[in-house]
């Protein structure tokens, strides 16, 4: 798993993974009010490690990217980063506001 680093942005003119683009402003929010009802929290064998090499990663001073979390307060990406900021018993943690690009948003008509 690659808990980033140098080289693992985006490329010059490509957006990010969590589909913000570039310069997404960063703000910091309380994790009780990151809202994880439409997430997945609980964490197979696989899932369990990424979050253990997180909280060992956060534990040596590198820095994590934000979570993405939409207007309303919804968890879009970082559910692994998020679990790990909370077992080691953050109480904010650095969000950016977006939509991910798999998130289906249906228009009423």
């Amino acid at each position: 798993m690659n808990v980033g680093g140098p080289g693992s942005g985006p490329r010059r003119g490509q957006r990010n993974r969590a589909g913000t683009g570039r310069g997404g402003k960063t703000k910091r929010m309380s994790i009780n009010k990151i809202n994880t009802e439409f997430q997945d929290m609980r964490f197979g064998a696989s899932g369990q490690n990424d979050v253990r090499n997180i909280v060992s990663a956060i534990k040596k001073g590198r820095r994590m990217p934000p979570v993405l979390v939409s207007k309303s307060g919804y968890l879009q990406d970082g559910r692994h980063r998020l679990a790990a900021y909370k077992q080691l018993k953050k109480r904010n943690v650095r969000v950016v506001y977006g939509y991910h690009p798999a998130a289906k948003v249906t228009k009423k008509r």
